[in-house]
């Protein structure tokens, strides 16, 4: 019996962030730049919303 494809496996893993639609979370840490897992961790310490850490953390690159 074949394996069942399913073809929209990928789309549950899309990420809008300011109107831009990334592949993922991790690619949109990549392309501002940020570190994926400063932004997770982040998000689970201060129980916010990636869309927040990620902000934070743009905010923060800014900054320097």
């Amino acid at each position: 019996m074949p394996r069942k494809i399913r073809s929209n496996y990928r789309e549950k893993f899309k990420f809008v962030y300011n109107g831009k639609t990334f592949e993922s979370k991790r690619q949109c840490c990549k392309v501002y730049g940020i570190c994926y897992r400063s932004v997770m961790s982040y998000q689970n310490q201060y129980k916010c919303n990636t869309e927040e850490a990620i902000t934070h953390f743009i905010e923060l690159k800014k900054n320097k």
